[in-house]
């Protein structure tokens, strides 16, 4: 029976979201009768999970640790359009050795994320420990979104720094998704930096780029100074070689400014750690995107190099309450997916994690209606 509704006379009619119709103001007496009718659909698609946030008429979920996210209303969607960036953590950095190779990193546009597949698992990786002598910084942890039963989009963890040994024994970097800097003695076979293995293919539509990069040589004798490891890869070049060493500089991304999310800030992510020279007044720097910086054994004192800049969780080089020594080299900047710097011949550093956890950012229109 035709009614009063948002001041026109007539009956509820079914519409597709995002269809035409006609203008009207609807009460909240109106709204509740069109949906009882099936004349009133929904077309605002919403999440849930990690930190969200409205900036600029764009929803962001932001994970920096991990959890799941949630299709919470569909709007009538068989699926939602998206973009998304997963990165990798950073690996650990060597003694006198390579700079941790930064996670490999997803970016994805226009993706077709299907609305009834969630939850969809987030796991966020988590950053590498610092190497020994003889062995190398541990490899980053893998972030990954996925489905409860399909491996959708997976972002490599960076590859742990070479070391020195003693001798001609040290050991070279490892690939990851951004490959560790080689070892001070990258003249011999297996010595010499980590490739990046970061994956290039995933059963979601859209448009998807894939980073990742090899670490930098180091020097070509453990026995001549000065020596020393490469930088660790980083998603935007590849690491330093010697006797630069700087970690390879990550790649921007635009996402609410942390802890002021009124604001909009172009982060880089997936900085390489800086390599560990000996006997050299050469600094090597963290690259930019939150790489630790190296610790620079110079004949005129130790020193740690400064980290790569614009990371999302800052440059934590020298922060009196971080728990590690800066002997271990620097810390990543959390949360940005960065190497760790390589540390002095005094270790091991195998108890202190130098690489920077991954995240997953995921935005979309307020109304996809």
């Amino acid at each position: 029976m035709p009614k009063w509704l948002g001041n026109r006379f007539g009956n509820a009619v079914p519409l597709n979201p995002g269809g035409p119709g006609p203008s009207a103001i609807y009460n909240m007496f109106d709204q509740y009768y069109m949906k009882q009718e099936g004349g009133y659909v929904k077309t605002t698609f919403e999440g849930s999970g990690g930190t969200k946030v409205t900036f600029g008429g764009v929803v962001y979920h932001t994970f920096t640790s991990s959890g799941a996210f949630s299709v919470t209303e569909a709007a009538g969607l068989a699926n939602a359009t998206i973009d998304i960036l997963v990165q990798g953590a950073g690996g650990g950095g060597g003694v006198i050795g390579g700079g941790g190779g930064a996670g490999g990193q997803v970016q994805g546009t226009s993706v077709s994320l299907p609305t009834s597949a969630g939850p969809y698992p987030v796991v966020i990786g988590t950053g590498g420990n610092g190497g020994g002598p003889g062995a190398a910084g541990s490899d980053g942890g893998d972030t990954t979104f996925n489905t409860p039963t399909v491996n959708l989009i997976t972002a490599n963890g960076g590859g742990g720094g070479g070391s020195h040994q003693g001798s001609s024994n040290s050991v070279g970097g490892r690939s990851g998704g951004c490959g560790g800097g080689g070892s001070d003695n990258s003249g011999n076979s297996g010595q010499t930096y980590g490739g990046s293995n970061q994956p290039t293919s995933t059963p979601l539509s859209g448009t998807f780029n894939y980073y990742g990069n090899r670490g930098g040589t180091g020097s070509p004798s453990y026995d001549t100074n000065p020596r020393g490891g490469g930088g660790g890869g980083g998603t935007g070049a590849n690491g330093g070689d010697f006797p630069g060493r700087t970690g390879g500089e990550g790649r921007p991304y635009t996402i609410p400014t942390k802890d002021t999310p009124t604001t909009q800030t172009n982060y880089w992510f997936g900085g390489g750690g800086g390599g560990a020279p000996y006997e050299s007044n050469n600094p090597s720097p963290g690259g930019r995107g939150g790489g630790g910086g190296g610790w620079n054994d110079n004949p005129d004192g130790g020193a740690l190099a400064p980290g790569g800049a614009d990371g999302y969780g800052g440059d934590v080089n020298n922060n009196p309450t971080s728990p590690v020594p800066t002997e271990a080299g620097g810390v990543a900047a959390t949360n940005s997916g960065g190497g760790g710097g390589g540390g002095r011949w005094s270790g091991p550093h195998s108890s202190h994690r130098t690489g920077g956890p991954g995240i997953v950012v995921i935005s979309y229109p307020n109304n996809l209606g």
